[in-house]
Formats: C-alpha cells, structure tokens, sequence
C-alpha cells in the first residue's frame, strides 16, 4: 500500500487596511474632548486637523 501525504492549501492571506499613499480621505470634523480650563472639559465637534508642511 503507498500512501502520498499533501500538505493543506493555505488560504489567500487578506490585504492589509489600505495599502501605503492610498489612505482614505479624512472626514471633515470629529468629536473631541476639548479642554475649556484645568479640570473643565467639553466634548465637542471640531475640524479635523490638516497634515501641513
């Protein structure tokens, strides 16, 4: 009797988030914790910051 062992085919690895200089574009605004004073705090929809030079 002969008997032939096969490995099990591996599955296709999935892609990572997005590939590099292909982000998604940014949203306009954002909620953050803005903070109005020590120990005062507000949360608030604010413009998402934009990558400068």
């Amino acid at each position: 009797m002969t008997a032939t062992a096969t490995a099990p085919t591996p599955a296709a690895a999935k892609p990572e988030a997005t590939p590099r200089g292909t982000a998604e574009p940014l949203p306009e605004t954002m909620t953050a914790l803005v903070v109005l004073e020590p120990n005062r705090f507000e949360i608030r929809e604010v413009a998402v910051p934009r990558p400068g030079p």
